[in-house]
């Protein structure tokens, strides 16, 4: 080849591209080719731009002049011209990004020769110029004035659901979305109601836990921390485990038992027999049992002792952890119960129950992050991690660590190394089960007597008991006898046994009078025991920062969602998006407004102050609106967010608040309903453009497709409604079980009502919604109020027709409670008494004796099922709305 300092521009281009070859005159020398080294680049396109230059022609379809579609180029067609210079196109760069390596939203990166990429370089930054020149606008959802999405975007299911609806909503109606955050509140996982997280770090901080590390399950706050004592703590409810007949008399069922000595005495019969308190016993396979005491919730629970199969023991820990935090959600759900927010958590099973730390903290873990997202939803909001021993706290640390998405550490434990005595009892290896229950237990910590028989340790609780007895024995002389009551697996009522110093030293069981050999090493440990003196100047200093220090100032600087900004090449189409996307974040999550009316009383700021601080305090997401009608003479609040959080904070408006209490109502009110003013009788037309009016209309072309709504009207009888609402209340305590539940799903359903020749705003007027007056008695099960589950029975049979030739029925909402399934029957007259053996008479320990009849009838007719009540003078159902409609 003929060396020359002049390039081969074959060669510049792509590297080995030249059909030359050797022959070529020109060079082929990388020293004189610089062009045609490989190197990467990055350009900034804009996210939107990126955008719409990969959306292509189905972007500008209709929405740009043609000639500036023209001069732009579609994704795919600049692949194909990037392909055939050599250059490879991604979108995204693998620059730093926030919390690692991530490709850069709106950037392009591209491999490969240096010529080339510069010329695909200019070839973007003019789309750029173009795209820039594009009409955009713009709709912004601000989430800041909806608290209650902040934990939608913060738990990692609920997350992912809202990341689909945006990208549905962006292809359906052609737009870019943008989310915007700021700087605000204290550190959390995607951002988190601000107020929740700082109550819940005041929370910790003032509960006697000495804060050591912070994570999250979801969006649930996680502390692990030192408690020396866990029933000394300051909080809603605390987990532990017992024997299956509740001995609750050692590690931290023991030390509840000294903190509460009224759950001694009310498990021990007269004669001294332990039992349950629910019952004989035993309980069964981790079942929680709740104990009340003052101002906490005890959940004390069965976990059988551990054996040698990992799969079993893991599955009995995991079952007993998602009973007890399914039982918080399930209490959390009853209004009339104390709502659970903080539940403390020791390391289970570590102790005499013979499951090793790390796995049981493992197990434990996976349990909470597939259960606490529910517990949370019912209110559920800090779970402390605790126990007393350094290792177990480790334990805590490394499993909280592996599962949150923001894990911080506080401090480190005060500890000192200090040398413990061990005791031993002997087990024989002829004794297989009681060898390898020893084996596990025993965590390694043994020693062999002769090839036959080993030592194993004592429980650390047990022998530091011993240990006690032995050194009051050593110093007084007291007797040479020490009884230590524990669970045994073999003695599920609980074993005593007595542990003899005099030499040889041994241990008899009291029960069974089998005897064992005990040794005590005097220096048998240099173990890490935590430092008392130094926690007990960290817990006064961190208590007294927490005083002096407000909850709000103890925010650092983080990033929370504020913005959700919809861009579109058209103004319709940015509204449009930002519209379907509020619709189904609330249909997809539940998210209800409800009104609590306060007819004739006029809210004031300092109302509205009140009830500011007092969600803010307990960190309810929720939006709260406070309005006064026209006349200054009737006020509303109208809360929205997630039903259990709506449900909490209803709650503590109507309970707490002092104005409440001065007005003394508790009525909720729908959320569309214009004016709560007392005794009103309105016919409120819906406006066809709201969400009200769609939501109406799929559900009855859902039934009839021809038919085409014309009116809407919605009925607000405030005295009907007052009525239902009582008479619905009524019905949740009738069924009511002991623990607080309603153990009837559906107690009210949405029905379709036709008057035929009564005008049905004559039928609507009515204090009791629907009357039987105007029923016949020839009807297929009787005199009665009959509605029906679609719309097309109402339509064919029952509707009223109008002068203009249009059809009129209603949308109820009925209290049909449980229903009697019969077929037709003119004679009946009310419902039946429900049968004897009925699965909710026996839920609610009613006595076959007693009267308990149903709430309503249903039957089938022309694959139509009907509801039927026979109350008279009673709101047994309310008039939602009347439709007309019209048929082609």
């Amino acid at each position: 080849m003929i060396t020359a300092a002049q390039p081969c521009k074959s060669e510049m281009n792509e590297q080995g591209s030249c059909k030359l070859g050797v022959s070529c005159e020109f060079s082929h020398n990388p020293k004189d080719i610089p062009e045609a080294k490989t190197v990467e680049k990055d350009i900034d396109m804009g996210r939107s731009n990126l955008h719409w230059l990969y959306m292509g022609s189905k972007a500008f379809k209709n929405k740009i002049s043609a000639s500036m579609a023209k001069k732009l180029k579609s994704w795919d067609e600049l692949r194909g011209i990037c392909s055939a210079k050599g250059v490879q196109i991604i979108r995204g760069s693998l620059g730093t990004y926030e919390h690692g390596d991530r490709p850069k939203p709106g950037y392009v990166r591209m491999t490969g020769p240096v010529g080339a990429v510069s010329e695909i370089q200019e070839m973007l930054q003019e789309q750029k110029k173009i795209l820039g020149k594009l009409p955009r606008y713009t709709v912004a959802w601000n989430v800041a004035d909806d608290p209650w999405v902040y934990g939608l975007f913060a738990d990692a299911s609920t997350n992912k659901k809202i990341n689909k609806l945006l990208e549905t909503v962006a292809d359906s109606q052609n737009a870019w979305y943008e989310m915007e955050h700021c700087d605000a509140g204290p550190p959390h996982a995607n951002g988190i109601n601000v107020s929740k997280a700082t109550s819940s770090f005041a929370s910790a901080m003032a509960s006697n836990v000495l804060v050591l590390a912070k994570g999250y399950i979801g969006v649930t706050d996680c502390f692990v921390g030192y408690a020396g004592n866990v029933a000394d703590l300051s909080v809603d409810a605390i987990i532990t485990s017992c024997g299956p007949y509740m001995a609750m008399r050692d590690g931290v069922a023991a030390d509840i038992v000294r903190k509460f000595p009224q759950l001694e005495q009310a498990a021990t019969a007269p004669t001294g027999q332990r039992m349950v308190l629910f019952g004989p016993g035993p309980i069964p396979d981790c079942q929680v049992v709740p104990l009340s005491v003052p101002n906490t919730e005890i959940l004390c629970s069965y976990l059988p002792v551990a054996t040698s199969d990992a799969t079993q023991n893991e599955a009995w820990l995991t079952e007993t952890i998602k009973n007890a935090i399914m039982h918080i959600a399930k209490h959390n759900q009853n209004a009339a119960l104390r709502k659970i927010r903080t539940a403390a958590l020791p390391l289970l099973g570590t102790g005499r129950f013979g499951y090793k730390r790390e796995d049981a903290a493992k197990w434990i873990m996976a349990a909470l992050s597939e259960t606490m997202p529910q517990a949370h939803q019912a209110g559920l909001e800090a779970v402390f991690l605790v126990d007393k021993y350094p290792p177990a706290i480790n334990a805590w640390k490394e499993s909280l660590k592996g599962v949150s998405a923001a894990f911080e550490t506080h401090q480190e434990l005060p500890v000192k190394l200090k040398k413990r005595p061990g005791w031993y009892y002997l087990v024989g290896k002829h004794e297989r089960s009681n060898y390898a229950a020893a084996m596990a237990s025993s965590c390694g910590d043994s020693f062999d007597q002769d090839p036959g028989n080993t030592f194993f340790s004592f429980y650390p609780d047990v022998a530091a008991s011993v240990e006690s007895e032995y050194q009051e024995y050593k110093s007084s002389g007291s007797p040479c006898t020490a009884s230590v009551t524990f669970d045994n697996p073999k003695h599920a009522k609980g074993a005593t046994y007595k542990v003899h110093f005099s030499m040889p030293m041994r241990q008899i069981n009291t029960e069974t009078g089998f005897t064992r050999w005990v040794v005590r090493k005097p220096d048998s440990y240099l173990i890490e025991c935590p430092n008392i003196k130094k926690i007990q100047q960290l817990l006064r200093r961190q208590q007294k920062k927490n005083r002096a220090k407000p909850a709000a100032d103890l925010s650092t600087t983080t990033k929370v969602l504020s913005r959700i900004v919809w861009e579109a090449l058209d103004k319709q189409s940015a509204d449009d998006a930002d519209s379907q996307l509020q619709s189904k974040v609330r249909g997809t999550f539940g998210v209800v407004l409800e009104c609590i009316a306060l007819p004739g009383y006029t809210l004031k700021t300092t109302d509205k102050r009140e009830v500011t601080d007092l969600l803010a305090a307990q960190g309810l997401p929720v939006k709260v609106l406070m309005t006064c009608d026209d006349n200054k003479r009737a006020s509303a609040i109208r809360l929205t967010g997630c039903s259990s959080d709506v449900d909490a904070a209803k709650q503590i408006i109507c309970t707490e608040t002092a104005f409440y209490r001065k007005a003394k109502l508790d009525i909720s009110y729908p959320s569309t309903w214009s004016c709560t003013t007392p005794n009103q009788l309105a016919f409120v037309d819906v406006n066809k453009d709201c969400p009200e009016w769609h939501s109406i209309v799929s559900k009855l072309v859902g039934d009839i497709p021809q038919a085409v709504l014309t009116r809407l009207q919605r009925v607000q009888n405030d005295l009907a409604w007052k009525s239902f609402q009582n008479n619905v209340s009524n019905l949740k305590s009738r069924y009511t079980d002991k623990n607080g539940q309603v153990v009837v799903d559906n107690l009210t359903r949405e029905l379709w009502h036709g008057t035929r020749s009564t005008a049905p705003t004559e039928v609507a007027k009515s204090p009791y919604g629907l009357e039987i007056v105007h029923s016949s008695p020839n009807c297929m099960w009787g005199a009665g109020n009959y509605m029906s589950a679609v719309a097309w029975y109402v339509h064919a049979g029952y509707a009223t027709r109008t002068s203009a030739g249009e059809s009129q029925m209603m949308l109820m909402q009925a209290l049909t409670g449980v229903s009697d399934d019969r077929a037709p029957d003119k004679n009946i007259k009310e419902p039946r008494q429900m049968p004897a053996d009925h699965e909710v008479r026996r839920q609610l320990n009613i006595s076959p004796e007693s009267p308990f009849p149903y709430n309503s009838v249903m039957g089938m007719t022309n694959n139509a099922r009907i509801y039927i009540t026979y109350s008279s003078g009673v709101a047994q159902q309310y008039p939602h709305y009347i439709l007309t409609y019209k048929m082609p």
